[in-house]
């Protein structure tokens, strides 16, 4: 697990896909993030980096030997984060 955001990156300690503003309208609670939180962001509440970038999203599934969670989960972590 990240435990911590990589380098860089910037953090939405209060998002959480399972809150029922979430739940109820997504567009709405992720068009509300600050421009800096996107096209992404660390999720305390996930320990996750949250993509919301279709091209990086397809950069990402494209290069799962540079982006996969197990080069975290193994005990690696990020050097920075990458928009």
């Amino acid at each position: 697990m990240i435990r911590e955001a990589p380098p860089g990156c910037p953090v939405e300690a209060g998002f959480d896909p399972l809150a029922p503003e979430y739940l109820a309208d997504p567009i709405a609670v992720l068009e509300a993030l600050p421009a800096g939180s996107r096209p992404l962001f660390y999720a305390p509440s996930l320990d996750y980096v949250v993509v919301l970038d279709h091209g990086l999203i397809d950069e990402i599934f494209r290069n799962p030997e540079v982006y996969s969670a197990a080069n975290t989960l193994a005990g690696g972590s990020f050097e920075r984060c990458v928009v």
